[in-house]
């Protein structure tokens, strides 16, 4: 897993030993907080727990079925 595939779009991603692009990127996130906090339940989805688990058990062919929601 990289950060970029982490981040999508309800972030942004700078370089953090430059400390200008540091500053662009608050600047960034605080001009476009709403377009950011949109995308935020879809990156939740992507990393749930239980659907990382269910992946993880498809992968070894191993049959899993969940108890809970």
């Amino acid at each position: 897993m990289s950060l970029p595939e982490v981040v999508g779009k309800a972030g942004c991603m700078v370089n953090p030993y430059h400390i200008n692009e540091i500053a662009d990127g608050f600047k960034q996130i605080t001009e476009n907080i709403q377009e950011y906090i949109k995308h935020i339940p879809t990156q939740l989805v992507k990393f749930d727990f239980h659907n990382s688990v269910e992946k993880f058990m498809d992968a070894l062919e191993i049959h899993y079925k969940r108890i809970y929601n």
